[in-house]
């Protein structure tokens, strides 16, 4: 019976399950509950730990999924960051900036309506790695960072020191030691006594990927009076206090001054040599945004009290290290060091005077820096009296390709003058003038034997002056190449027809900064000294433009100004090292179904009555069909309860 009972309604059993089914289908589809989500968040391939750092905050991409046409928001610690639009397929993009942020943990999320995305975690770290002491300890310097575990701290390469020090066994990192969570042991050759040492890294990262502040450690000098602190102790001097400019002994000669020559601070005794300027700057490219170009040639501004004997070979000596080749030495024997007198003496006792060495002239090397390179020079001096510049070390970093050919766009409009300038004697028998625009009239006049042919430069290279108490008047004249000239360039500046030109006076731009260099009278100021040649103005009202015209020893950059009130001083100021920006890409994934939130949760209750009308109707619609199959099914259990309790 149970066989006969079973086979009649099977066919109501497998219609009936078939329309629950569907039944399930329909509550499915009008649920106002939302189908779950595959939501995925990624950051490049780290995900979880990621680091935002100096290089990235403020273009660091977020990429993801969405649905197309209803924007998503990007959140970060709980603000709202910004709002990417999905293109057709729901993809988005969306740059961030976390400059605002305070550092610390970030958690990123994306929301889209009301559909949020899983969250991830990393941090935000934009403050570089510093060194918080440098100490010598025999023949070993330790490094104590204020960061703990960075990168690459261990290879000796990201280490340079001026005046060079060898490792104990150089290459590899064997002679670098963590003796600490922050701190370095350096295991060194030797060490030499009563030197600053300049100690300047790179590659050396922390774990968010800054890289470490770029401005030179200076060791064994911590007053930072420019003298060796082991000098001063052995010299009565106190390491603690910045004591450079005082005359003890009252010889003329400052603390400083007596360090450079290694005389005795507190003891008559004349002598010392003076390096006033130099070109590259100290540290040009390096703390600051200036461009040293490929072919410059390096200089320095010597002034001697005894003299010095330009016709004894090492009197003047350079070292040379461009980390290319093995560094080298060139003095007055050779072709590439040149010597400019600024004043009218003998040769065997120059006093003040250009002494320049010419990278472009070596016969054996290629004649032009590597792009990107930092140059370590040191400089050594001997005068007539036997006294001894110990090694001035200098450092600066080379132009990039990129910059090199950013410096030869905006160039104004020239032309050549083949006339001889008639007031030089012929020594300027060439010259070059700009012919329209801003700074048209500007002209140089040169000797045409000079090693680099004078030329102007690109006019949105240089800032207008920034001066307080200049005003600046006309547009910046700049100049190339960086170097010094066997004779002074005569160089004519046009003044702007508004300008009275007996009120107008120049400044100079040193590559790093402006300096007041003359006054209206002509007068030569602090900053323009070995730049400008003293009584060299002269005025030229009747031209148009109006012109004003100097000689000058070398180049780099001027511009006519108006003086307010000025006292002839100016600290300098650095600028901000250029920062390339790398961005860690987000990837944010939101898979969600293609019902709106917003439409579900308003319509929810009609599609809920809807649902509930079919299935009954459904309902009714069977039990009609298989009345006969529910009767049959009835007696069968009756029967069976029936016998059970038999």
């Amino acid at each position: 019976m149970i066989f006969t009972v079973l086979k009649k309604s099977s066919k109501f059993y497998a219609l009936f399950s078939g329309f629950l089914w569907a039944a399930l289908l329909v509550l499915f589809i009008f649920s106002p509950y939302p189908a779950a989500a595959f939501v995925q968040v990624h950051i490049s391939d780290l995900q979880n730990g990621f680091y935002i750092n100096r290089y990235n905050f403020d273009t660091f991409p977020i990429m993801g999924q969405a649905n197309a046409g209803k924007d998503v928001r990007i959140f970060a610690n709980g603000t709202l960051m910004g709002t990417a639009a999905p293109d057709e397929a729901g993809k988005f993009l969306i740059n961030l900036d976390f400059s605002t942020h305070n550092e610390g943990p970030i958690t990123i999320w994306a929301v889209q309506e009301s559909i949020r995305s899983d969250s991830i975690t990393g941090a935000y770290d934009a403050t570089p790695p510093r060194v918080f002491t440098a100490e010598i300890d025999e023949n070993s310097i330790s490094i104590r960072f204020n960061e703990s575990n960075l990168k690459n701290a261990f290879q000796e390469k990201n280490y340079r020191f001026s005046p060079s020090l060898n490792f104990k066994t150089p290459g590899g990192a064997d002679d670098i030691v963590q003796i600490g969570d922050f701190t370095y042991q350096l295991a060194l050759k030797s060490v030499p006594q009563h030197e600053i040492i300049r100690l300047s890294m790179s590659g050396i990262t922390d774990r968010a990927g800054n890289a470490i502040d770029p401005a030179p450690v200076f060791i064994n000098d911590g007053d930072r009076d420019h003298m060796a602190d082991d000098w001063e102790a052995e010299n009565g001097l106190d390491i603690l206090i910045a004591d450079a400019l005082p005359d003890h002994d009252g010889d003329g000669f400052s603390n400083l001054q007596e360090y450079q020559a290694r005389s005795n601070p507190f003891k008559v005794l004349s002598a010392p040599i003076e390096i006033r300027d130099s070109i590259p700057q100290e540290d040009a490219g390096i703390v600051n945004a200036a461009r040293v170009p490929d072919e410059t040639g390096f200089a320095v501004l010597i002034r001697s009290v005894h003299g010095i004997d330009l016709n004894s070979a090492d009197a003047i000596r350079f070292t040379i290290d461009d980390g290319f080749h093995v560094p080298y030495i060139r003095d007055l024997r050779f072709d590439t060091v040149r010597v400019v007198k600024l004043i009218d003496e003998q040769d065997d006792q120059a006093t003040f005077l250009w002494a320049v060495y010419d990278r472009f002239l070596e016969p054996y090397m290629h004649s032009n820096y590597p792009h990107n390179s930092h140059i370590y020079i040191k400089v050594e001096i001997k005068d007539v009296a036997d006294n001894i510049l110990q090694p001035a070390a200098f450092e600066f970093k080379i132009e990039s390709a990129a910059q090199r050919a950013a410096s030869r766009q905006n160039r104004p409009k020239t032309e050549e003058i083949y006339a001889v300038d008639p007031d030089s004697g012929g020594s300027h028998d060439a010259g070059i003038q700009v012919v329209e625009g801003e700074l048209a009239g500007a002209r140089v006049m040169y000797n045409s034997n000079e090693p680099l042919t004078p030329q102007f430069g690109s006019q949105g290279e240089i800032e207008k002056v920034n001066i307080e108490g200049l005003e600046a008047v006309g547009m910046p004249v700049n100049l190339a190449p960086h170097t010094v000239f066997d004779t002074p360039v005569k160089l004519f500046v046009p003044v702007p027809e508004d300008a009275d030109i007996l009120s107008v006076g120049l400044a100079y731009h040193d590559g790093t900064q402006w300096l007041p260099a003359a006054d209206a009278e002509g007068n030569v100021l602090p900053g323009g000294e070995g730049w400008m040649v003293p009584g060299s103005r002269v005025n030229h009202t009747g031209s148009s433009p109006v012109l004003i015209e100097v000689q000058v020893y070398h180049f780099s950059g001027t511009q006519t100004v108006v003086f307010a009130s000025f006292d002839g001083t100016r600290e300098e100021e650095d600028r901000p090292p250029g920062e390339s920006r790398s961005g860690a890409v987000v990837f944010v994934s939101c898979f969600v179904d293609s019902v709106s939130p917003d439409s579900r949760s308003a319509s929810w209750p009609l599609s809920l009555i809807v649902g509930m009308i079919i299935l009954m109707c459904g309902l009714r619609f069977f039990i009609n069909l298989f009345r006969q199959d529910l009767q049959d099914l009835h007696v069968f259990f009756f029967t069976f309860s029936v016998s059970g309790r038999n």
